[in-house]
């Protein structure tokens, strides 16, 4: 829009945000590596998925840093639903 197009001009604009950090076959591996896994068949301690263990699963295979958030939002579009977290 133009200046104006007052509060009318910028509900015509598109913002998108910023592209996922994985592409779409990076998160198809992640949620292959996840379905019917335990943190432990990667070789960590844990007996259950967390969004900070997810985040490092994908640090190490794919070189990608993630922040236990972004995690979960890679879970949300992946799975569905993202990992319940343990309370502290």
């Amino acid at each position: 829009g133009t200046d104006n197009d007052g509060l009318a001009g910028l509900d015509r604009r598109i913002h998108p945000g910023r592209p996922p950090r994985l592409s779409e076959d990076a998160a198809l591996s992640v949620r292959r590596w996840l379905i019917g896994s335990t943190p432990r068949d990667f070789g960590f301690s844990r007996p259950m998925w967390t969004r900070r263990l997810v985040a490092q699963l994908i640090r190490d295979r794919l070189g990608v840093t993630l922040t236990p958030m972004s995690a979960g939002r890679l879970l949300r579009r992946v799975l569905g639903a993202p990992i319940p977290q343990p309370r502290s």
